[in-house]
C-alpha cells in the first residue's frame, strides 16, 4: 500500500490519501511512517482521506489502532482527523476515534469535506453534527 503525502498551510498541515488497498499491517506502518515524517513539523495537523479506502477495521483492529495512534511512538499529541464518505467509514472511524480517546490520544472525524478543510486549515475540532445522515 502506498499513500500520497502533501504538506500544506507552510507546514501547518499533512494530507494523507491512501492509494490501493489497505489492512492492519499498512495501517500501523502508516501511523509509525507519519510519527517519523510529521519530526519537522511539530504543530501540523494531519488529515488521512480514507473515503476511497476499502479496509473496514473489526473491534480488534479498531483496539490496536487506536493504541498505535495514542502511543508515543505514533501521533500522540497531534491532532489527527479522518474524512470519510459512508454511513460504515463513519461509524467505523468514530469506534477508532473513541478507542483512540479512551487510550489517551485525538482523532477527530469528519463526513463533510468542506468541514475537514476548515479544520485541516486550523479551525475546530471534529462536530458531532457532522455524521452522515
Amino acid at each position: 500500500m502506498s499513500y500520497r503525502f502533501s504538506v500544506e498551510h507552510a507546514g501547518r498541515a499533512i494530507r494523507v490519501v491512501p492509494d490501493g488497498k489497505d489492512d492492519l499491517p499498512t495501517t500501523l506502518a502508516l501511523i509509525r511512517e507519519l510519527h517519523e515524517r510529521l519530526a519537522p513539523h511539530p504543530d501540523a495537523r494531519v488529515l488521512v482521506d480514507v473515503r476511497a479506502g476499502e479496509y473496514h477495521p473489526s473491534p480488534e483492529d479498531a483496539q490496536r489502532i487506536a493504541r498505535e495512534i495514542a502511543s508515543p511512538a505514533g501521533l500522540a499529541g497531534r491532532h489527527v482527523a479522518l474524512l470519510t464518505e459512508t454511513v460504515v467509514g463513519y461509524g467505523l472511524a468514530r469506534m477508532v476515534s473513541l478507542r483512540t480517546e479512551i487510550a489517551g490520544g485525538s482523532l477527530s472525524v469528519f463526513n463533510d469535506p468542506a468541514r475537514a478543510e476548515v479544520w485541516l486549515a486550523g479551525g475546530p475540532e471534529d462536530d458531532p453534527d457532522d455524521a452522515p445522515g
